[in-house]
């Protein structure tokens, strides 16, 4: 899902909803609007100036916008206006007004009070020129502690949907970062397997966890590097995933996956996932070793509960 500037609202939102899946979510712009104790008047202010602003753009295509709005959010007028032109088609002031209170409520009144979700796999997005970001990112963080933050170079709010060439790059390329396992070459073959075992809805599911857990066991183990994070993390976020969807069968699907691949791979899933119940987190800190010292390791670790 691609939300642009207060599109994001309804954007992370729609993480909350259960019965809703997304595979992967960019948020850009999605910057912080609230002005405390004067949110009533700045929407009083700002709601009719802004539809009267809109109307016009959409009218006649030619506006000015206010130097406050340049400066906080890094537009100009050639650039920001023809993309409002088609943006702001069925606006009314009523949907100016509601939209600018939920703008304003997003932040403190709503996210702040989420629980943190590792789960969505999420990118913020935003031009350097805007000016409101920082407090709206670290809110995201917050929320979605796996958060990717891309900003664009010279760009303003908004202005990535000027520069197609430059937005579709940068779409696919966030989309095959939320994907890591798919690149794996190690481990990319795996999903075959599940899509066999599970069939293609199951298997996207416990694909789609799986990378979620791989990019917080990557947030929280920093330290492991070179072959163990190629080889370790991978192993340790399928079994988690599999775990939640197939308890009895994740340890078994890993090691047949392991005994197609070779011993090398056998050798890192008993290191990680040698009884159910494995603590992944104690089995990553413990093991340094590369991923041939783990055939020979593999027995000696230690698991625990997975707290």
């Amino acid at each position: 899902m691609y939300a642009e500037s207060l599109g994001s609202i309804p954007a992370v939102f729609l993480t909350r909803i259960k019965d809703i899946e997304i595979g992967g979510i960019i948020v850009s712009g999605a910057e912080y609007m609230n002005y405390g104790i004067f949110n009533g008047l700045a929407i009083k202010l700002f709601a009719p100036m802004t539809y009267k602003l809109m109307t016009k753009i959409v009218n006649t295509g030619d506006v000015k916008f206010p130097a406050f709005l340049k400066i906080k959010m890094g537009i100009t007028d050639d650039v920001f206006a023809p993309m409002l032109k088609q943006a702001c088609q069925n606006l009314t002031l009523e949907t100016t007004k509601a939209t600018f209170w939920e703008a304003v409520k997003l932040y403190p009144e709503h996210m702040s009070k989420w629980e943190p979700n590792p789960d969505v796999r999420i990118s913020c997005w935003y031009g350097e020129k805007e000016m409101n970001m920082k407090k709206a990112i670290k809110h995201l963080k917050r929320a979605f502690p796996n958060l990717e933050v891309h900003p664009f170079k010279g760009l303003g709010h908004g202005e990535i949907m000027a520069h197609t060439e430059l937005g579709t790059e940068s779409i696919h390329g966030t989309v095959i970062a939320l994907d890591k396992l798919s690149r794996s070459l190690i481990f990319k073959g795996f999903r075959k397997m599940l899509n066999a075992e599970f069939g293609e809805a199951k298997a996207s599911q416990i694909w789609k966890e799986a990378n979620g857990y791989l990019l917080e066991l990557e947030r929280k183990h920093p330290d492991i590097t070179g072959d163990n994070k190629m080889m370790i993390l991978p192993a340790a976020a399928l079994y988690l995933a599999l775990r939640d969807h197939a308890p009895e069968q994740a340890l078994p699907l890993l090691q047949s996956y392991g005994t197609k691949m070779g011993n090398k791979i056998a050798g890192v899933v008993h290191a990680v996932t040698s009884i159910p119940g494995v603590s992944i987190q104690a089995d990553v800190e413990e093991s340094t070793e590369t991923h041939a010292e783990f055939q020979q390791s593999g027995k000696r670790l230690h698991p625990q509960n997975r707290q």
